[in-house]
């Protein structure tokens, strides 16, 4: 089904920070979008975000948690199978309505960090990390090396996806 003509703008601003798979992040965005449209009556939030405002603030972030900074990213899977940098639609002030002034874009995981614990516990987390002069080396010693690079990227693609690894052993001569 071709895209509507309002959606191929939406589109074109999306490839601008997007520019590989601007369909797939529409629809990313618009999963969010509509995740929290759906959730927030029957959780008693007001809904007041219109979809015109909300691909506002997807333009704003450009690719980007509004927090955090990370680029949001559709293939990295954590061990539960969550996809921790997806983007998500957070309020600041978890009091309020979703309304435009009153959400950002984060990730998932910064979303769900923020919810759990509040912004203030959050950021202190985020500041000692960043001040830490032994977090380097910690990443070094508790993370397996990654090749950096294409293969870099889809390696994580590569090891949760379950016909990849089928493919990879038919070939390789090994059985499961």
């Amino acid at each position: 089904m071709p895209p509507k003509p309002r959606d191929e703008i939406v589109l074109a601003e999306i490839a601008k920070f997007h520019p590989d798979e601007p369909r797939e992040w529409y629809d990313e965005y618009m999963r969010a979008y509509r995740k929290r449209e759906g959730g927030a009556p029957s959780k008693g939030i007001r809904w007041d975000l219109r979809l015109e405002q909300y691909w506002g603030i997807v333009f704003r972030a450009r690719g980007r948690c509004e927090v955090t900074g990370q680029q949001f990213d559709r293939y990295q899977k954590a061990s539960n199978n969550r996809r921790p940098f997806l983007p998500s639609l957070d309020r600041v002030y978890s009091t309020g309505a979703y309304r435009y002034g009153n959400v950002e874009l984060t990730t998932v995981i910064c979303n769900i960090a923020i919810n759990d614990f509040g912004r203030e516990p959050f950021y202190e987390m985020v500041k000692n990390a960043m001040s830490s002069p032994g977090l380097n080396q910690h990443i070094q010693q508790t993370e397996p090396a990654v090749e950096t690079g294409f293969l870099g990227n889809l390696l994580p693609y590569i090891t949760d996806n379950a016909a990849v690894r089928s493919l990879i052993q038919r070939l390789s001569g090994e059985t499961e």
